[in-house]
């Protein structure tokens, strides 16, 4: 969880170590959310969940970070089931990059 980050010290996190704590607190909000949507399965009918992904340290970290949740989803087989390995790798760099003029 990511209740064992520091938080009260980020400010004299480097970029690794932002980039690290970041990472592992919106994975840890997915997860969460993905066993809420288990737990919550009780009338057979398939559960959605969503994460907003706010800019932390410069616009330029907002796609690195959702491609790199996007492609650990995928990897997992949670979304894009029906993409192969070249349509998702097309899917982040046009839609997470290209789309928010990310140059």
């Amino acid at each position: 969880t990511h209740t064992d980050i520091e938080w009260a010290h980020y400010k004299q996190w480097d970029i690794v170590q932002l980039t690290q704590n970041y990472l592992r607190l919106i994975l840890d909000y997915v997860k969460q959310s993905l066993l809420l949507c288990d737990d919550d399965d009780d009338d057979g009918g398939d559960k959605q969940f969503g994460v907003l992904v706010h800019c932390i340290s410069g616009w330029d970290r907002t796609p690195l970070f959702v491609c790199l949740l996007r492609l650990s989803l995928w990897a997992d087989g949670v979304i894009h089931g029906s993409l192969d390995s070249a349509e998702i790798l097309y899917l982040t760099l046009c839609y997470d990059w290209l789309l928010f003029t990310h140059q």
